[in-house]
Formats: C-alpha cells, structure tokens, sequence
C-alpha cells in the first residue's frame, strides 16, 4: 500500500498600511572622483536596494511616496563636493544630509527613530599608510 502525501504550505504576508517613521541610509559618494555615468550608477544601485527593501515591507502607495521623496534628495545633492560618502535621514517633516570625509557601505534602515551612529555601522576603516622594518633577526609591519 503506497500513501502519498503532499504538504503545501502558502505564506501571506500581510503588509502594513501604517507609513514608517524615518528612512536612512549611508552610502559612497564621491561625485568629484567618480565620472557621471559612476555617480548615476551609485544612485540608482541605492534607489533600487531602498525599493526592494521598502516593497518587502510597506505598501506601494508608501514605496512609492518615499522613492519619489529620494529622487527629489538626489536631484539636490552637492555634486562638487570631495567627500567620500553621505548618510541622509528623511523622517515625515524633513530631510537631513550629512557629508562624510570617510568611506562607508551602503547600509539602509526603516525604522520609527533612525540615529546617525546607526546608519554608520558599515565605516571602511582603511590604513593611512605601513611601514615595515626588515632586519637580520625580526620583520615588523605597523600601520
């Protein structure tokens, strides 16, 4: 006697209609050291990881609410500049752009209260410089 049995197993997700109460992210920015079709490439690299992750989680009334908000923010950004990165922060009233002299990774936060020292948790800690010392009897690398 053969038995066979199948399991199907549906998952709904069930998105919230509530809107989030801050977006954040950091990411690399260097427009001055990066030619346009680079720059461009940064910005839409960052706007499609922000959709993807705002359509997994929220409505697409509110997706595309805060994605017309950030096309908005990246047709004000400072073009000129010769800083490494930007970490921005768009809560309900404003929006707030901090230029960076330090490299970062993209990182991206939906949360109801976004600090800075969060969206900087992926800081690229690179050497100024090393000095190695090689004599008969020991070799030393410093940074």
């Amino acid at each position: 006697m053969n038995t066979y049995c199948t399991i199907s197993i549906l998952k709904r997700v069930n998105k919230p209609l509530q809107s989030i109460q801050s977006l954040g992210f950091a990411m690399p920015f260097q427009p001055s050291m990066w030619d346009d079709k680079s720059t461009q490439c940064a910005l839409d690299i960052t706007t499609h990881n922000i959709e993807s992750k705002l359509k997994n989680s929220y409505s697409d009334e509110f997706s595309q609410y805060m994605l017309q908000r950030l096309q908005q923010l990246f047709t004000t950004l400072n073009f000129t500049t010769h800083r490494k990165s930007i970490a921005t922060i768009i809560s309900a009233d404003a929006v707030k752009v901090m230029y960076l002299n330090f490299p970062v990774r993209l990182f991206i936060s939906t949360n109801k209260f976004i600090s800075v020292l969060k969206l900087l948790v992926g800081i690229k800690q690179e050497a100024g410089f090393y000095l190695l010392i090689n004599s008969k009897t020991n070799r030393c690398i410093y940074e």
